[in-house]
């Protein structure tokens, strides 16, 4: 028996089931529902959704189970407060105003916020427009749907992620077409030689 099937290719389905069951266990759901609406939090955002996963640190965690909004590939591009991305709020954790637009660049096809309430909470996200990147918050944490420990609704911090926009490849094809073209053209003078 070879080291591949002793131990390669166990380790591999291992890491595969590992890896699967992370997504099938994240679920997503919509901001409003039986007694709440948390849709309106950020006042410039065209979606919101809440997801079981219960940290934004790591980009995986944004992306599992298809990811929020059905897109598996968001980046992380920092914190609101953190570096150069500011914001101004009430110190509290429940109220605040945001501006990227100097931050996020113009080749991006996608923005969110990602909110966490702390160590444990449910992750919400909102879908900003692109061409709208400033603007007010609320902290979406209330009960429902939200069970709040000590009657609390702070925002521990926003992370901002972004979706690279699709980059078009169309001189690619034609050096691929012309590629093609010289090749055949070789190979028929080759061939007449």
């Amino acid at each position: 028996m070879t080291i591949f099937a002793k131990v390669i290719a166990p380790a591999l389905v291992v890491a595969g089931l590992w890896a699967t069951a992370g997504q099938a266990s994240t679920t997503y759901s919509g901001c409003v529902g039986r007694g709440f609406d948390i849709s309106h939090a950020v006042n410039v955002a065209t979606n919101c959704q809440i997801s079981s996963a219960v940290s934004d640190t790591n980009p995986a965690a944004v992306n599992l189970g298809g990811g929020f909004f059905n897109t598996s590939n968001w980046s992380r591009a920092g914190r609101l407060g953190i570096g150069n991305m500011m914001w101004a709020g009430n110190g509290s954790g429940t109220w605040g105003r945001f501006n990227l637009s100097s931050y996020i660049g113009t080749n991006v096809s996608g923005v969110m916020l990602v909110f966490q309430g702390g160590s444990g909470t449910s992750l919400v996200s909102y879908l900003l427009n692109t061409a709208a990147l400033a603007g007010n918050w609320v902290s979406p944490f209330t009960n429902p749907p939200f069970w709040l420990w000590c009657r609390s609704n702070f925002v521990s911090h926003i992370s901002v992620y972004t979706v690279a926009s699709p980059v078009p490849l169309p001189a690619a094809g034609l050096m691929l077409l012309g590629a093609l073209a010289g090749l055949g053209l070789f190979a028929r003078r080759r061939k007449l030689a």
